[in-house]
């Protein structure tokens, strides 16, 4: 079950565990509709149920939970980790505003994605829900709240840039 969640809060819509149960997995292409597009077809199943951690959320990244999923506790090798993110997701981040102004909501779609997970990697967690709210949103073309949204991601990256500046080890 564990990995199921660390599955779906990085942005999956399901995964199954190997070994693969094929009963489990003839379930799960039953729910894929014939002729029905990606887009409908890897729609969530429901609301989003990922239990949340206390103060999971309370740090724009949760080291604790980054030092988990990369079974390291040197700090200085997180740091390092953190550093090789915060140098490639402003591009992420611009790629993203760029599609929004240009109106495009494929692109909004795939690249709130690819940043989605890339913010996951990082365990910055507000961040990855807020890139996978604008992924779902990106759809309805709702542009209003898109625009909020995106300013929103902006100021909650300024965040993980600010964590990161502050908790550094010394070196």
């Amino acid at each position: 079950k564990d990995e199921i969640s660390a599955c779906i809060e990085a942005g999956m819509n399901d995964c199954l565990i190997k070994p693969v149960d094929p009963a489990e997995l003839r379930g799960l292409l039953d729910t894929i509709e014939p002729g029905g597009t990606m887009e409908t077809n890897l729609r969530p199943r429901g609301p989003d149920t990922t239990p949340v951690e206390p103060d999971s959320e309370s740090q724009p990244i949760n080291l604790e939970r980054l030092a988990q999923a990369l079974d390291e506790s040197d700090e200085k090798i997180l740091f390092e980790l953190l550093d090789i993110f915060n140098a490639e997701f402003p591009s992420l981040l611009t790629r993203l505003q760029q599609a929004v102004q240009a109106r495009d909501a494929k692109a909004v779609h795939h690249t709130a994605h690819a940043a989605k997970g890339a913010a996951a990697n990082a365990a910055a967690i507000r961040l990855t829900r807020l890139l996978r709210d604008m992924q779902e949103i990106s759809g309805n073309k709702s542009w209003e709240d898109i625009d909020v949204r995106s300013g929103v991601i902006a100021e909650e990256y300024d965040k993980v840039i600010q964590f990161c500046d502050n908790h550094r080890p010394e070196s």
